[in-house]
């Protein structure tokens, strides 16, 4: 990361007046986070025809119950610029009242791979007539066991291959443009050009003795969203497949005889929009007597654009207890079945069939904060300072997950809100903190050496109280099948 600034300072009769200009160039060359390697599992598993019923036997026999492997090594190119310039004017306008108010105008390049290696789904490329076809679930006749069925080429496979893509069928990775052919270029979502947050505040001296000021300001702020968001689009098909491969020998691997799940995909948020807070407070500072000083304000935040992640390939709600999408062959095994527990493979029921999950990284959460801080302060008498703050606040965000709110997953409908908005995991209802600094007093005896080790100390510490994080009970039914 290169940067470089500049700022001036024009002092104009009662006017001081500011402006500036930042640049920030980031250059970043990662590689993606897929298994390369590849990775396999040699638990025994009764369906498993070569299986030895030992996992240690079956690592040496070479047999696994699983292997994965990503089928491509990349390194992306990550670059963008950060551009942003100011000007500001803070104007006594008597001795009484002073105002700030300033413009600031960024431009935020999307970040983007410089190699066009990353790609993303659009939903407006994909065509229903070129999805691949998959393996059907269906009875072997030769053996009566259930097995994977191909109805055009009336193959029969393992019933581990049900659900897979047949290949040679359809267009497998439509929908899905790289970089160099997105509707929206190398940046794969749109750029939103120069982003506008003006400021202003002004302060107060209500009496005209400097001991009761009251001060307000607001302001727009911008930021960009996470490089991480970007490192995961180069991980999308056809630069980089994942296919996980079911019971047999490590012998018999071979690229060329691989069939392909419906891959997952990561996708951009197309509008591009850039995450945004307004923030604006207003405080009242009142001088006490014994060399004391009172602070009463109020802080609030009003975030949009925010980063969650939705799922537009999703099961819907219900679609396993209608009889449409049931599977004929768990049915007759298992008449009796829990309802929804005969359900056709879930890749047989996606709005997008020939893929998995497309998760969308959105920026569409929300989030406010809005808070009473009171402040109290003894500045320093008689080698004694003393402050304590206390926060009495709620912050409230329709996204959660972990610290920092901007991966979670939410619901693919429109009920979002109603189903997630809550205290956020950072939300702390109340907060209390005492800090102080006391200078020992010097002995005054003795000689240089002993005033040297015994006086000059100070002893200073800091005392916090805060409530709880937000909890979030939950249960499970155990024999149901989403």
């Amino acid at each position: 990361v290169c940067s470089s600034d500049l700022n001036l300072t024009k002092v104009w009769g009662s006017h001081t007046i500011k402006g500036g200009i930042y640049m920030q160039r980031s250059r970043k060359d990662q590689t993606s986070f897929a298994n390369f390697n590849g990775s396999y599992n040699f638990g025994d598993n009764p369906s498993n025809p070569y299986d030895t019923g030992f996992g240690f036997s079956n690592a040496l026999l070479g047999v696994y119950n699983t292997y994965n492997q990503a089928s491509n090594h990349i390194n992306g190119l990550y670059r963008y610029w950060n551009i942003e310039q100011f000007i500001q004017d803070t104007w006594k306008v008597t001795p009484r009242l002073t105002l700030d108010f300033g413009l600031r105008a960024a431009w935020y390049q999307p970040q983007y791979d410089s190699s066009l290696q990353a790609s993303t789904f659009v939903p407006s490329l994909w065509s229903a007539a070129n999805a691949p076809r998959l393996y059907q679930p269906a009875i072997n006749p030769a053996t009566g066991a259930r097995a994977a069925y191909d109805p055009v080429a009336k193959v029969y496979l393992p019933s581990f291959d049900v659900g897979l893509e047949i290949p040679g069928t359809g267009q497998p990775f439509q929908g899905i443009c790289q970089a160099n052919t997105c509707p929206n270029g190398k940046y794969l979502m749109k750029d939103r050009g120069l982003q506008w947050g003006p400021r202003f505040g002004f302060a107060w001296d209500i009496t005209g003795k400097q001991n009761l000021v009251f001060r307000a300001g607001s302001g727009i702020y911008y930021d960009r969203i996470q490089g991480n968001r970007t490192f995961d689009m180069v991980t999308n098909p056809p630069e980089a497949v994942a296919p996980t491969l079911n019971q047999n020998l490590v012998s018999t691997i071979n690229p060329n005889n691989v069939l392909l799940g419906p891959p997952s995909l990561d996708a951009v948020d197309p509008t591009g929009k850039v995450p945004t807070t307004y923030q604006f407070q207003a405080g009242i500072q009142y001088r006490l007597p014994q060399n004391m000083s009172l602070d009463v304000a109020y802080v609030g935040s009003q975030s949009r654009h925010q980063q969650d992640n939705r799922n537009i390939n999703y099961n819907a709600f219900g679609q396993c207890f209608l009889p449409q999408n049931q599977d004929p062959q768990l049915q007759a095994a298992s008449p009796n079945a829990l309802l929804g527990n005969n359900c056709l493979s879930a890749n047989f029921l996606k709005p997008y069939p020939g893929y998995g999950s497309i998760t969308i990284y959105q920026s569409e959460a929300t989030s406010n904060y809005n808070a009473l801080q009171v402040q109290i302060q003894r500045r320093a008498t008689r080698g004694l300072f003393v402050g304590a703050a206390y926060t009495w606040s709620k912050a409230m965000a329709s996204s959660q997950s972990g610290g920092t709110n901007d991966n979670s997953s939410v619901r693919p409908d429109q009920y979002t809100k109603e189903a997630y908005y809550a205290p956020a995991s950072f939300d702390r209802r109340q907060v209390l903190a005492i800090n102080y600094v006391y200078s020992l007093p010097r002995l005054g005896k003795g000689n240089a050496f002993t005033r040297l080790v015994t006086d000059g100390w100070q002893l200073s510490g800091v005392t916090e109280a805060v409530t709880g994080s937000p909890f979030t009970p939950g249960f499970s039914v155990s024999g149901d099948r989403k």
